[in-house]
């Protein structure tokens, strides 16, 4: 607390202080989150088929965690100077996975507004956002475990040259 920060935004100054561990666990956190959420709505969708709240449900939840985690990525690149979004290998696999949560998005939101009794694009869309919060999952546990074996930066994240 209390040092100054010179060259950091605010942000960047207090995730700094906080640490890159605690940050990315709690981001892995979040990822978590997003795929119980779509659990939930899978599961609510096979325990009341014939429930048109559960399709509601089903779908939200692929509107509400693919916003929230777009909101995420978006708020790293505009807070954090030198953003790196994809800093574990391989990168294309977590570019990839934000195309495709990206697409599951946009497709959920469509088909809900021509037919919202539909249940197919909101399963679809929640199996895709299970998968690619795992993806996002890994890259968390990937960034954590290369601090604890000293591959990374405990403070800032950086790789570090071995």
């Amino acid at each position: 607390g209390g040092r100054a920060h010179y060259g950091l935004s605010a942000m960047e100054a207090i995730l700094h202080d906080i640490g890159f561990v605690p940050v990315t666990l709690t981001v892995g956190a979040a990822y978590v989150g997003y795929f119980v959420a779509s659990t939930m709505a899978l599961v609510s969708m096979a325990v009341a088929p014939n429930e048109q709240w559960t399709v509601d449900f089903a779908a939200y939840t692929v509107f509400v965690t693919s916003d929230l985690h777009f909101i995420l990525t978006a708020t790293g690149y505009a807070f954090i100077k030198d953003y790196e979004h994809a800093p574990v290998d391989p990168v294309w696999l977590f570019l990839f996975a934000d195309y495709i949560q990206a697409g599951a998005l946009g497709a959920t939101f469509g088909c809900y507004l021509l037919d919202n009794t539909n249940r197919t694009a909101p399963i679809v869309g929640n199996v895709v956002t299970m998968l690619t919060q795992l993806i996002c999952f890994w890259k968390t546990y990937s960034l954590v475990t290369d601090v604890w074996t000293g591959r990374r930066d405990a403070r800032t994240g950086e790789k570090l040259k071995l």
